[in-house]
């Protein structure tokens, strides 16, 4: 478990440097034009020079209690995460999985259990396994964003060994229903379990207990492309808030623009695994996030994330985390802290 801090003490090292030869130059001046010869001059502007050098190791460390995850300047309020501590009253925990090319998001409070797409079959096993390690034995509710495989191709397994009480998933025309045989045998396994199986209805929103509520913002539109009928969550918590948008693209981005849904957010799921046909400027700029994050594969064929869509939030200052470099990625909140951990990528 690491927390990802990254080049922290370039800058620091080079502002030490450059005062230091400018400590250095003056002193040597300073001295000889006092009369002092030139050698002992120099002795005596290094003398300056070593008791500047003496504060370096806390100056480094100052630079490293400052590097937290954030925007241009670091987040004041991050934090060390402990998953081995339990969440606390009134506190929500997101867990954006390491699925490959794939999504998967895993929200907790002490009252409940939400998990948001499954990730393909494949990674299903390791998704169980994991949930089940942070003592999830029952889902409250199960949103499938929309039916392509890398999001609802884990579920089946996954709510065969922990059970759901509710399943969500967008109200598609008929004519979109997949007909793929992976998707029949998920509905056929909702239709025998005991899963309440509910259209999602933008607007609703689900009390996760304390201060925590999920809010559907999307979508809000009809459209022709799959990814853009994905569900768009929120999830706010006090004063914190996350959006896990789905595989949206630019036109439902600007539609839920035009709703005027609250999309201002500390943490964002970069849509569609960072794909540059889900950056649309306006929607990216009314986001803000300090916080993004993509879920991707390694090496993946679709070359997630694009150049493009790591430009646009970097100069935003968003501090971005990859599932495919840093792993799993887990945020807890309290409403007011913001405290975040990387558990690392396999080899």
């Amino acid at each position: 478990m690491s927390r990802r801090r990254g080049s922290r003490n370039t800058i620091a090292q080079r502002i030490f440097l450059t005062v230091a030869a400018v400590i250095l130059t003056g002193g040597i001046w300073y001295f000889s034009g006092a009369g002092i010869p030139l050698e002992e001059a120099s002795s005596l502007a290094q003398e300056v020079l070593g008791t500047a050098g003496e504060q370096w190791d806390q100056l480094k460390d100052f630079s490293e209690d400052l590097s937290i995850p954030g925007k241009a300047s670091p987040h004041p309020d991050a934090g060390e995460l402990s998953l081995d501590a339990s969440i606390p009253e009134g506190s929500v925990r997101v867990h954006v999985l390491n699925v490959g090319q794939a999504l998967s998001v895993l929200i907790q409070t002490p009252q409940a259990n939400v998990l948001i797409d499954g990730g393909e079959n494949d990674t299903a096993p390791d998704t169980t396994g994991y949930l089940q390690e942070q003592g999830v034995t029952r889902l409250d509710l199960v949103f499938n964003t929309h039916p392509h495989y890398d999001h609802y191709g884990g579920l089946r397994t996954i709510m065969g060994e922990i059970p759901a009480d509710a399943y969500i998933t967008p109200d598609l025309p008929e004519d979109q229903v997949p007909t793929t045989a992976s998707y029949e045998k998920l509905l056929d396994f909702l239709a025998e379990s005991d899963t309440s199986v509910k259209p999602a209805r933008t607007g609703t929103q689900y009390d996760l207990g304390g201060d925590v509520t999920l809010t559907l913002l999307g979508p809000v539109g009809t459209y022709d492309d799959l990814n853009n009928w994905s569900l768009v969550l929120r999830l706010d918590c006090g004063d914190r808030s996350f959006i896990i948008p789905g595989d949206i693209e630019n036109k439902a981005e600007r539609d839920l623009l035009e709703s005027g849904a609250e999309l201002s957010c500390d943490v964002l799921v970069l849509p569609h695994h960072g794909s540059s046909t889900s950056i649309l400027g306006d929607f990216v700029r009314a986001a803000s996030p300090a916080y993004g994050v993509i879920s991707c594969g390694k090496n993946n064929d679709y070359g997630h994330p694009h150049q493009e869509t790591l430009n646009l939030y970097q100069k935003l200052g968003t501090q971005l985390f990859r599932t495919d470099e840093d792993g799993t990625i887990v945020f807890e909140t309290d409403g007011e802290s913001l405290e975040v951990c990387t558990l690392g990528a396999a080899a």
